[in-house]
């Protein structure tokens, strides 16, 4: 099986890197992956309903999942994905391979299961979105 999380950096807007790699990330439990097609002015439906794609970019989402996690470990994970913008180092599904590329994060959620000893997670869900599209 491939390693699906591989390094997370810190990055600006512009991709610039501003952090140091972070490359300890627990294996997630469930690891959403889809490819979005990002389409042009042209796109929309002809008179006679015909449909225009007109795609133009491309771009990933992935959608991580960590369940059973001790709330310390759930606040390691969310700190290492905390970040507005990042270079992301995974496994993508429609190349087989592993790839980099600039992500932004989008809403956490973390639903709790156990508020004792320590506390324990059902599930710390993280999306994460590719910020800077693929040429077609």
């Amino acid at each position: 099986m491939a390693i699906l999380l591989i390094e997370i950096v810190k990055a600006d807007v512009d991709g610039n890197e501003t952090g140091t790699p972070i490359t300890n990330i627990p294996p997630p439990s469930s690891y959403g992956w889809k490819k979005m097609d990002l389409s042009g002015k042209k796109a929309g439906r002809t008179e006679a309903h015909n449909m225009i794609k007109a795609k133009e970019k491309e771009v990933r989402g992935l959608e991580l999942s960590w369940s059973g996690r001790s709330y310390a470990e759930a606040a390691q994970i969310l700190q290492s994905l905390n970040h507005e913008y990042m270079w992301l180092t995974y496994y993508d599904f429609l190349t087989g391979t592993t790839e980099r590329k600039h992500f932004y994060c989008g809403d956490m959620y973390v639903n709790s299961f156990i508020a004792v000893n320590g506390g324990i997670t059902e599930i710390v869900t993280v999306p994460l979105i590719q910020a800077r599209p693929d040429a077609v």
